[in-house]
């Protein structure tokens, strides 16, 4: 097994100071302060708090950063004007952070999005490979039955 890097990563919003992320090797936690929505119907309101494991941070998805961009991009640019609404790569670019209890999105204009988003990436591929509807089911009930 590989050494893991000991720095303390944190990734915070630069619009809205309460928002971040700290990522600690050394404890092998994420702990998400005001930007982790919890796994429920509605997902109205977030976690002021929610720390997790390495082993609960399931996946890391990139919107229109890194290798992500493309025909999407252009279509998403496109609408913005329709709608005068304009946006770019800049604004929108960012990763989704799937955890065992909820989710995250960060976007790529807080400070320390690259470290936050490598590491990230690092730690879901040292993890045991997950299904989508393994993911997906997790969190609900299993008594569930279908009739016709």
């Amino acid at each position: 097994m590989a050494k893991e890097p000991s720095t303390v990563i944190i990734c915070s919003n630069p619009d809205f100071s309460q928002q971040r992320v700290i990522l600690d090797p050394s404890k092998r936690t994420v702990v998400f302060e005001n930007c982790h929505q919890p796994r429920s119907g509605i997902g109205i309101s977030g976690d002021a708090e929610r720390v997790c494991q390495f082993e609960e941070i399931h996946a890391v998805h990139d919107f229109l950063t890194g290798n992500h961009r493309g025909t999407f991009l252009r279509i998403v640019l496109f609408l913005g004007r329709l709608v005068h609404a304009p946006a770019n790569a800049s604004n929108l670019g960012s990763i989704f952070i799937s955890t065992a209890s909820g989710r995250a999105r960060i976007f790529a204009n807080w400070k320390g999005f690259s470290e936050l988003r490598s590491r990230l990436h690092q730690i879901c591929d040292e993890q045991p490979a997950r299904q989508w509807s393994h993911l997906a089911m997790q969190d609900e009930p299993s008594s569930v039955a279908i009739s016709f």
